[in-house]
Order: structure tokens, then sequence, then C-alpha cells
């Protein structure tokens, strides 16, 4: 996986969520986090989470 660069001098973030069922009958689910954070004038952090579940039914 390969994120975005952080962006110096902006904060952001975004929240995705999905779900999936599959025709066997499986479902799953997936979250990303992404959030932009900026530490002093020249530097800023980029943080990513991510949880993907499957459910075996």
């Amino acid at each position: 996986m390969i994120t975005n660069k952080p962006v110096i001098g902006e904060t952001s973030g975004n929240v995705e969520v999905e779900s999936r069922f599959m025709p066997d009958g499986d479902s799953g689910a997936k979250v990303e986090l992404v959030g932009n954070m900026p530490i002093g004038e020249s530097t800023a952090a980029r943080l990513v989470l991510i949880e993907i579940k499957r459910v075996v039914i």
C-alpha cells in the first residue's frame, strides 16, 4: 500500500466504510481512516488506519 504524501499546512481527514455480501453467504467490511496533520511550519504527518473483517457463515 502506498499512501499520499502529507500536505504541509493543511489539516484534513477522511473516513471510508464499505460492506460486502458474497453470493455464497459470506460478508465482510472495511473501514479506512485517513488524517493529515501539520507539525510546525515545514512538516506534516499523514496517518492511515485500515481494518478489514470477513465473516464466514
